[in-house]
């Protein structure tokens, strides 16, 4: 069941991811167009600063929900309720701070960023619109966040984004059609929350009957470490919204809105490795739970192959292929130059990257190493951020991902060394045959878009240029899979028969 939930869930995520990436294609070229480089620039701005007040809330929904794990296995009930209702309290507090700092921060931007193209008032306003779209999160989806992942049910949180979304587009596009002032496309997003808000209440009540009691009697269920896993997504999302708070503030929004096209795709990429990664973390959890250390080890194993082989494909098709889409992409623009193949090795770079720290990175959230974690964040956050604004200031706007990138690295690098001391069974068996294949194959990459540069005048034949790369990294990483990871492939096998072949499922088949 664990594993079809899982199955489910990965489904739903990438089926969700897939068509977000596609709209979000269409979205900054439609704003860039009909409203220039300057309002793109003014939204990703927003977006990004908002999304890293709003990691407030990050330390009480990941430590809820590794407090959630326990209990839920157990099937303890009044433990459960008195995690939500310690955790709804505690999201009411943060989502004061979250507005106050809304605004705060609204307001500085908007005298420092008006100018003949964008008056303080818009600006101002601008912010508000989306900081009570965040709100939302707040109030009432953290807390269906907390439930559907603690029960492998993160399937139903993507239903009610497609919601938002499909919401959301079809608004943007009426105001875009309509010509109406760029304000309302941050009410179309705005009711676009409401909606999804809708969806995930009617989810959780059913999810909760009989289970959560809304006034249980502890009241005061201490959520441990919350500050600690608070504190470490601040400081992560902060080296994350660096580079675009250091364009705008010292380049200008155009450039702020040149550096989110090459942002779109690797966050694309990053949200694909998220996606899978929160669809498993919930099992993990639930194993570690259970403390089969060699079951842990074995699965972890597989659970490292899967990611690096990812990251791999993730990487490789991004070397490749990135130049060539940014050249179609913004071949009609007629503001700042967009080419920029510096920042194209860097996206491959932190791809390549983050997908081995994330496979990390939830296993000292699941060990509940919190404290640990902090630290590391923030000490190679600082350094990395000054590093990013010290290479922008000298050397222009190219080199504001050189932090981000060296940040994931030392932290992967440290995470390592911290896991293999606290932890008895983390082991780095074939971490640096795997970590060559992780660089060789996008280095290899993007030396052949450098040596035999495809020549692509529509994004049809760039989608065809894709789909015929994708298959030839594909067969690579096959290739190499059946030489040299015998042991994984037979386990993922493993996994997948059980999932799909069951006894119950052949008892149905059979019918």
């Amino acid at each position: 069941m664990r594993s079809k939930n899982a199955l489910r869930n990965m489904v739903y995520s990438l089926g969700y991811e897939l068509l977000i990436f596609v709209v979000g294609l269409i979205l900054p070229r439609i704003i860039i167009l009909s409203y220039g480089d300057a309002i793109n620039g003014l939204t990703q701005t927003i977006t990004r600063l908002l999304s890293l007040i709003n990691l407030i809330q990050a330390g009480a929904v990941g430590a809820s929900i590794y407090q959630m794990y326990k209990p839920v296995a157990e099937d303890d009930f009044d433990t459960q309720s008195a995690i939500m209702y310690s955790s709804k309290r505690y999201f009411n507090r943060l989502g004061a701070i979250y507005f106050v700092a809304s605004v705060a921060v609204a307001v500085f931007y908007g005298f420092y960023l008006q100018d003949e193209a964008l008056s303080t008032i818009e600006i101002i306003l601008s912010f508000i619109i989306l900081a009570l779209n965040g709100s939302l999160y707040f109030l009432f989806n953290a807390r269906y966040d907390i439930l559907f992942s603690a029960y492998q049910k993160r399937y139903i949180l993507t239903v009610s984004s497609v919601a938002e979304r499909v919401t959301y587009y079809v608004l943007l596009f009426l105001v875009v059609d309509g010509q109406l002032h760029f304000s309302f496309m941050y009410l179309a997003l705005l009711l676009g929350g409401v909606v999804r808000v809708l969806v995930n209440s009617l989810y959780y009540r059913k999810l909760a009957k009989g289970k959560i009691d809304p006034n249980p009697q502890n009241k005061s269920y201490p959520i441990k470490d919350r500050k600690y896993l608070m504190m470490n997504s601040i400081g992560t999302e902060a080296v994350a919204a660096a580079p675009t708070v250091i364009v705008t503030t010292f380049v200008g929004l155009a450039y702020s809105s040149v550096y989110s096209i090459y942002a779109m795709i690797y966050i694309s990429m990053k949200t694909i490795i998220n996606s899978v990664q929160l669809s498993v973390s919930a099992i993990f959890g639930n194993l570690v739970a259970k403390g089969d250390d060699k079951a842990i080890a074995k699965v972890f194993d597989l659970l490292v192959f899967i990611f690096v082989i990812m990251g791999a494909f993730l990487a490789s098709c991004t070397a490749f292929l990135l130049m060539p889409f940014v050249e179609i992409y913004t071949k009609d623009f007629d503001g700042a130059n967009y080419i920029y193949p510096i920042l194209g090795v860097f996206v491959t770079a932190y791809v390549a990257i983050f997908s081995l720290r994330m496979v990390y990175a939830f296993v000292s959230t699941v060990y509940g190493l919190f404290k640990e974690v902090c630290k590391i964040t923030f000490i190679c956050g600082m350094v990395c951020v000054l590093i990013s604004l010290i290479a922008t200031l000298l050397f222009g706007m190219p080199y504001v991902m050189v932090g981000m990138v060296l940040f994931h690295l030392a932290y992967t690098v440290v995470l390592l060394i911290m896991l293999k001391k606290r932890i008895a069974w983390f082991n780095f068996r074939k971490l640096w045959q795997r970590v060559f294949l992780l660089v060789l194959l996008p280095v290899v990459s993007y030396l052949l878009s450098v040596v035999f540069p495809i020549s692509i005048t529509s994004f049809t034949e760039w989608i065809v240029a894709a789909v015929l790369y994708a298959i030839l990294v594909g067969l690579i990483l096959l290739l190499y899979a059946l030489l040299f990871e015998r042991s994984a492939v037979r386990s993922l096998w493993r996994y997948v028969k059980n999932m799909f072949f069951s006894k119950r499922f052949k008892a149905k088949r059979n019918k």
